[in-house]
């Protein structure tokens, strides 16, 4: 006969009201709210007029607060996807003042699709879907900047090469040029009768009348 044993886990209370709850912060201060796993209660209205355009740097996802209870807005999360699963979009938590988002890694010549989801404390509501095709353009930019910006790396690497080369050998002529004038100094002073660094000069011994007879 075999025994089985089950061990049932008590479920917990949903949490009802967060004004008395202490929740964390970011390092720059902003709240931190808790994930919705099951949405209940007042939601917040749809996120409106969702679009996208081009920037300088990447692209901007735009979007207004929602018309309906937007004052249980507490943050956005922007959902993409380009086959049929949706993922979040950006890292952190958008807060609900902020009503844009900079993206800087789409691939040219690939279609998203985004939608921009409003979240309030126990449930959340998302915005129309809407498509955008990444110019084929955007790909060849990032080539060519990854180009440019190899070139330039290697520009920079020959200057540098060639100012070390000319250091070197301006350090071997000023060395070559000491050497040379120490010699001149050398000869110089020998010329001149004086005494050439380095040498020593032993001198004569006097020789008397009685040594020379007996040599």
């Amino acid at each position: 006969m075999c025994l089985f044993l089950f061990y049932f886990i008590p479920r917990f209370a949903d949490v009802v009201d967060y004004s008395d709850l202490i929740l964390p912060t970011e390092s720059s201060g902003a709240t931190l709210y808790p994930p919705v796993f099951r949405p209940k209660g007042p939601k917040p209205g749809p996120p409106r007029n969702v679009s996208i355009a081009e920037v300088k740097n990447g692209f901007v996802i735009s979007w207004q607060a929602p018309l309906e209870r937007a004052h249980l807005v507490r943050y956005y999360v922007i959902n993409y996807k380009t086959d049929g699963i949706w993922r979040t979009l950006n890292k952190a938590q958008i807060r609900a003042e902020d009503t844009h988002y900079l993206v800087k890694s789409l691939v040219g010549g690939r279609t998203y699709y985004f939608r921009v989801v409003a979240y309030s404390l126990k449930s959340f509501e998302n915005s129309e879907e809407i498509k955008f095709p990444v110019p084929a353009r955007v790909k060849h930019k990032a080539i060519t900047a990854g180009v440019v910006g190899g070139l330039l790396f290697f520009v920079v690497a020959i200057i540098l090469s060639v100012c070390a080369v000319k250091i070197c050998n301006k350090r071997k002529r000023r060395k070559h040029e000491k050497a040379y004038n120490m010699v001149a100094c050398r000869i110089t002073d020998a010329r001149n009768g004086g005494q050439i660094p380095g040498t020593s000069q032993v001198p004569l011994k006097k020789i008397t009348g009685e040594e020379l007879a007996s040599c």
